[in-house]
């Protein structure tokens, strides 16, 4: 056993109350701020590549799809997050999703929650009526985001730049977000 380790074992118990007191201190100042590297605009998306075109004349009828997610996280410890998924299962059939929530973001060991204190969902969709809402989340809702953790972590993309990885769930590797500038 290293020396050091002997060393503290025959402290007193009050160093081990003070340095109990220090952590606590030092956790307590922590928790209403997020990492610096965090603080700033994050976006991710992706297009789906099909295009519909009217076989008969020709005419462009819509592309396939796609989704965006935005995160602002705040020094303060403050987030928004939108979400938006567009989908066309099949040519002029078109479906639009968008949430937005905030409230307080929770950072701990690569891992962050999203404590909403508030959201919104929009729906259309132009063949389906009974999807076209726009309300507020429902505080079910609002906990189920508050139940969902993400993992994240600082990398750089194939042109250098700083990135954050983020996923759903905290499993695998995740997406790559840039900083908006």
């Amino acid at each position: 056993m290293p020396d050091w380790i002997e060393r503290m074992k025959t402290r007193t118990g009050l160093t081990y109350i003070a340095l109990a007191a220090l952590s606590v201190v030092a956790v307590a100042k922590t928790a209403d701020t997020i990492p610096s590297q965090m603080v700033g605009e994050w976006r991710w998306g992706n297009i789906n590549p099909t295009t519909f075109y009217d076989k008969s004349n020709g005419a462009y009828l819509g592309h396939g799809g796609g989704m965006s997610c935005y995160f602002i996280f705040r020094k303060d410890g403050s987030y928004k997050k939108y979400f938006y998924v567009e989908q066309s299962p099949t040519a002029g059939w078109t479906t639009k999703v968008f949430s937005e929530s905030e409230g307080k973001l929770i950072v701990s060991n690569g891992v962050f929650t999203l404590k909403a204190a508030k959201g919104r969902f929009i729906s259309q969709d132009n063949r389906v009526s009974k999807y076209n809402f726009d309300r507020s989340m429902t505080e079910d809702e609002l906990k189920k985001e508050a139940a969902s953790p993400y993992g994240w972590k600082m990398s750089q993309d194939s042109k250098g730049r700083t990135v954050m990885m983020i996923a759903p769930g905290a499993k695998g590797e995740g997406s790559q977000f840039q900083q908006v500038k």
